[in-house]
Order: C-alpha cells, then sequence, then structure tokens
C-alpha cells in the first residue's frame, strides 16, 4: 500500500533561503511481526527532479491491523539546527499528506517621501522590523537612502506560520541630530510601511531626546525581546 507525502508550495519556494530539506520518517504496526518503518528526505534537488510528492510503500503481508500508519517530520534550517528540535508521531491519512513549512514568505515594502527626508535634512530611514521565526525573535532592516532615489524598497523575511505579523519602527539618520528612533508599533496583516516621520521630532526637545536614546540602545545592539511587548503577533511555533 502507498503512503504519498505532497509538499506545499511555500516550502518548495524556500529551499535554500530559509529551508534546507525536511525529513519524514513512517512507521505503521503490524499485528504478528515487526513494524514497518521507512525514512525520505526532501531537498532542492529532490523536488526539480521529481517534484513535489514522495511516497514509500508498506507491504502489507498478512497484517490485519486497522490502524493507519504515523508519521514525524523534522526541517533542516540554514545553519544547522533541526525544527522542531523534538516532534511526536502523528496519524497520517491514507489519501496523502501536505508538509507545511514552519515558516511562510512575506514581502515587506516600506516606501517614503524622498523630497519630504530631504527637505527634512533626513538622509536615511531604517525600518527595523522584528518577527518571529522558528519560534524564535528574529530581526530584520530595511533602507531607505535619499541618496539612492529609491521611494519604496522591499524585502523578503519567512514567519512562523500562525504569526499575525511583525512588530517595526523606523530608525532615522539626520544630518546634525545623528540617530533617532521612533517608537515600536505592531503590524497585523498588513506588508506595506509607510515611513511616516512625525512633525514634532524634530522641534519639541522632549520627544527629540526619547528618539535619540531610543536610537543610542539600538546602534548598541540591544538585546531586548521586542515582540515581549505584543504577544498578540506571535503564533503557530511556540513562542
Amino acid at each position: 500500500r502507498d503512503i504519498h507525502f505532497i509538499l506545499d508550495l511555500d516550502a518548495k519556494d524556500i529551499f535554500d533561503e530559509a529551508i534546507n530539506y525536511v525529513t519524514v520518517n513512517v512507521r505503521k504496526k503490524r499485528n504478528g511481526s515487526a513494524p514497518f518503518e521507512d525514512r525520505m528526505t526532501i531537498d532542492k534537488a529532490y523536488v526539480q527532479s521529481k517534484g513535489i510528492a514522495a511516497s514509500t510503500t508498506y507491504a502489507r503481508g498478512e497484517d490485519t491491523n486497522a490502524d493507519v500508519y504515523e508519521y514525524k517530520a523534522q526541517w533542516s534550517l540554514r545553519g544547522g539546527r533541526v525544527f522542531p528540535a523534538t516532534v511526536d508521531w502523528q496519524k497520517g491519512d491514507w489519501q496523502s499528506v501536505t508538509l507545511q513549512a514552519p515558516v511562510v514568505p512575506r514581502t515587506i515594502e516600506v516606501e517614503a517621501d524622498l523630497p519630504a527626508l530631504q527637505a527634512s535634512d533626513i538622509t536615511r530611514v531604517t525600518a527595523q522590523i522584528r518577527y518571529s521565526k522558528f519560534g524564535e525573535e528574529a530581526e530584520e532592516n530595511i533602507q531607505i537612502s535619499t541618496a539612492k532615489g529609491e521611494p519604496l524598497v522591499a524585502k523578503k523575511i519567512f514567519l512562523d506560520r500562525g504569526a499575525k505579523g511583525y512588530a517595526y519602527r523606523l530608525v532615522i539618520n539626520h544630518k546634525t541630530e545623528g540617530k533617532l528612533a521612533l517608537p515600536w508599533s505592531a503590524q497585523v496583516g498588513d506588508d506595506y510601511i509607510y515611513a511616516a516621520i512625525p512633525a514634532n521630532l524634530l522641534i519639541e526637545a522632549e520627544v527629540k531626546a526619547a528618539a535619540k536614546e531610543a536610537a543610542r540602545t539600538a546602534v548598541a545592539g540591544g538585546t531586548d525581546k521586542v515582540l515581549d511587548q505584543f504577544r498578540e503577533l506571535v503564533g503557530g511555533n511556540g513562542r
């Protein structure tokens, strides 16, 4: 009897970018004999040569055990980790099982009004993004430079499947004031960020001082867990 696994399209598209391969272990308990066991690995080369489906054949023989087979899947990540670190057996389906990657790709776009930035002596705006990836907090930075003349910049990130969104803040480079960082905000269900600069940022001393202090922490490489402030954003892989 054939046992089928199908890789979902998100997983197929992120090999080499976030994931090396997925390994699937299969077992089927049999009456009166040792269980059937097999293992298969799907990676980019496999998909290119054989497609997104993988199968193994279970020899039924005299087996009368009505239970379906069990399987467990682990994903090999860039950097040598596996995810999840430990995984339980799950009940299979004789039709097929779809293997869903633990993360999904999202393309974040950041846009700014370049003439307005130049008029305020702002040379660069960075959207600093924190998000949950493989159950841990990750960071990505998307920069818009007035010198490059590109008002819209996009970058792909990989969020945990089930995560509702990400947190972001703008870090501003000013010609005379140096770096200024705005407060963190939650972004749910939207992959577009407009780099809006508050009108009072450069004219109110208290606001400017707070932004400078926040930027100083950012430059120092603070290890604060931003997502702890936005628990509503996190889901899926158990942060």
